[in-house]
């Protein structure tokens, strides 16, 4: 990897959304159990090693790339009573060294059909270091990517902008998370999105089993639905944390991706090449119709 992008904001962002927060604090909680030791993987704003603290790890180990981050993280677990337990790693999750055959890897390095950020990269790299072991859990247990055809409106404020859209949920204004900010959704410029085809699964990574292949190429077969129309394609994706514990978009976590096509009209089938390697962003993405 020659680039990794950080900042101080969207940790805050995840800490803010109840909805991801509490799931991972209940999968965190189910897992970790006394004595473990745990690594939280893109530590943030340290709330996910605090989980893990709290519910009985002998030690913690909060790997954070962002100097600013991990000097804060350092000081909130003083303010915890956590600072015998959670050790601050500051650097790169796939460089850094930490010890073999953890109990629980916790890594939310997750971007929609993880694209972006660093999650299969790292893991893999964890798993090839012996750092993830045969009995280690690792919280996402899985990831499932799935692709659909849609059609939406490109024109704002009187332009056409094809420039990738990232749908959060509290764009609509329907978020309670929000609502206490905007009464409804006129402060945000709305899109509409009509589905024209079924989702089609890409990737399905299990995360706890085996090294996951960071390379995407799938050729896809959709079938339109009356309308026969689409001008773009909808990346959405599925977050097995524990079992028992599934999560789609969440404000500050997974939200659709869409990603503008040329438009076409009345061919009731279409086939397509999806290429991409996770981790790379959206720079190695690329749509072939067939």
């Amino acid at each position: 990897m020659d680039f990794i992008w950080s900042n101080t904001d969207y940790p805050y962002l995840c800490l803010k959304d109840r909805k991801r927060t509490l799931a991972f604090r209940k999968a965190i909680e189910k897992v970790v159990k006394p004595g473990d030791v745990v690594i939280d993987a893109g530590s943030g704003s340290g709330i996910l090693a605090f989980f893990a603290a709290a519910a009985g790890a002998k030690k913690v180990y909060a790997v954070e790339i962002e100097h600013i981050l991990a000097e804060q993280i350092r000081k909130s677990s003083i303010a915890n009573n956590f600072s015998d337990v959670v050790e601050v790693v500051e650097g790169d999750i796939t460089k850094v060294s930490l010890p073999q055959n953890v109990n629980v890897v916790i890594a939310e390095l997750i971007d929609t059909g993880l694209i972006d950020e660093m999650q299969c990269p790292a893991l893999n790299s964890l798993r090839s270091r012996g750092i993830i072991g045969q009995s280690t859990v690792v919280i996402p247990g899985r990831y499932q990517t799935y692709i659909d055809l849609i059609y939406t409106d490109h024109k704002y404020y009187g332009f056409d902008i094809f420039a990738p859209k990232h749908e959060w949920p509290y764009y609509s204004g329907n978020s309670n998370v929000f609502m206490n900010f905007f009464n409804s959704a006129s402060e945000w410029e709305q899109s509409k999105i009509i589905p024209a085809t079924d989702k089609i699964e890409i990737i399905n990574a299990d995360f706890n089993s085996k090294f996951v292949d960071e390379n995407v190429d799938k050729i896809l077969e959709f079938h339109l639905n009356k309308n026969k129309k689409f001008n773009g394609i909808r990346i959405s994706g599925i977050i097995s944390l524990v079992e028992g514990c599934t999560v789609g978009a969440m404000n500050s976590l997974n939200g659709d991706k869409i990603i503008y096509i040329p438009p076409i009209v009345n061919k009731p089938i279409v086939r397509m090449r999806i290429q991409y390697k996770m981790g790379m962003g959206m720079r190695s993405f690329s749509i072939e119709m067939l």
